[in-house]
């Protein structure tokens, strides 16, 4: 009769403690979404202001969604805007926009408690010249292209759904206009930056 109380008794605790245990485990889907923010750095022929725009940097911001597929893989589209002074200029920029899609490949660290990833993927984008002073116009903007980034970045978790996320992307590609016909012939090279942002991403 002892045996069977004390064995009764050691479920019914075991029972207790497991269910608040179980009850704090987060309900995470395979989706996640995340909104980024930081710098855009032109690089190669874009940031040089000998013979060409006089591209200095600038700011940039994003969202994307990503779908886990696989435990470290996954594939992801999102859009990023970027924003670039023009050497000289106080009220005209070069804004490259569009949108990109990949796949983002986690690196399995068991005993350290980030996750850090890397990416790489197509972006359709096109670039346009921004300029006035108050009233914004635009003074040419090109058709969209295609092109490609490459990324790395890493997770740091704020909670169990939540995560802190710096990264940084280089994104090249080449603008699709007729450079004769507005006068740009030869001096809009192909556009290639590194982004250095940091995001939040919430697990769905």
């Amino acid at each position: 009769m002892k045996k069977t109380s004390l064995g009764f008794l050691s479920l019914a605790a075991a029972t207790a403690f497991a269910a608040p245990a179980h009850a704090q485990l987060p309900n995470v889907t395979p989706f996640s979404v995340e909104v980024r923010g930081g710098i855009a750095i032109p690089t190669g022929e874009f940031g040089e202001d000998e013979d060409g725009l006089g591209v200095k940097s600038g700011t940039t911001l994003g969202a994307n969604a990503t779908f886990h597929f696989m435990p470290l893989l996954g594939i992801y589209a999102g859009y990023s805007r970027n924003q670039f002074d023009i050497e000289g200029e106080d009220d005209a920029d070069i804004i490259d926009s569009g949108f990109e899609a990949g796949v983002r490949l986690a690196v399995p660290t068991p005993l350290i408690p980030i996750d850090p990833y890397v990416k790489v993927g197509a972006v359709y984008h096109d670039l346009k010249l921004q300029s006035g002073d108050g009233n914004t116009e635009i003074a040419f903007t090109s058709d969209r292209s295609f092109g490609f980034e490459v990324g790395a970045g890493v997770g740091i978790g704020l909670g169990p759904k939540l995560s802190f996320t710096p990264q940084v992307t280089y994104t090249r590609y080449t603008p699709d206009f007729d450079e004769e016909e507005l006068g740009l012939e030869g001096v809009v090279p192909d556009v290639s930056h590194v982004r250095v942002d940091v995001g939040l991403r919430l697990r769905l």
